[in-house]
């Protein structure tokens, strides 16, 4: 053939509960129809990415402050993104080296979603992967810092907003 087309095969992609099954497709789906699917993945998470610059004038991001107690400060006001898609926060440590965070979504002070995992290792080339709600509505994000002497978290309001063109 003249064109060679490869996939990065992940079975649990493919597995109940994983993205591509979610999405109506087998690893014998068309092609096309995956490309369609992944150009529209894409699509949704430049959005998500030039939204958040365009409100707070530059990508956010979530930096450790210097003093001893290790808190956390943003750039950023506020966070935007799309029903179930996932947000990348790139983290400053100061000193380079990762650290391991965490976070909760909540609702009128309510857990609605939190990290998969109890911890992320983040860093410089290790961004904070926040999963959020399934639905539209506006929450508030918290990022809680495990490094250090003494636990430190940041809220930020987090507004998730319907995608154009879906019901």
């Amino acid at each position: 053939e003249d064109e060679f087309r490869f996939e990065n095969f992940y079975p649990h992609l493919y597995e109940r509960g994983g993205a591509l099954a979610e999405a109506g497709l087998t690893p014998d789906s068309d092609w096309r129809l995956k490309r369609t699917h992944a150009m529209a993945q894409y699509a949704a998470h430049h959005a998500q990415r030039m939204l958040n610059e365009l409100s707070n004038g530059e990508t956010p991001s979530i930096t450790l402050a210097e003093d001893d107690a290790r808190g956390l400060v943003s750039n950023a006001g506020q966070i935007f993104g799309f029903p179930g898609m996932i947000l990348k926060l790139p983290i400053g440590t100061g000193d380079g080296r990762s650290c391991r965070m965490d976070y909760a979504i909540l609702e009128d002070g309510r857990p609605v979603a939190e990290s998969a995992s109890p911890t992320q290792e983040v860093g410089p080339r290790a961004d904070l992967a926040v999963r959020l709600p399934p639905r539209t509505g506006e929450f508030a994000l918290v990022i809680r810092n495990g490094t250090g002497n003494a636990a430190a978290h940041l809220s930020l309001p987090l507004f998730v907003l319907p995608w154009p063109g879906r019901g």
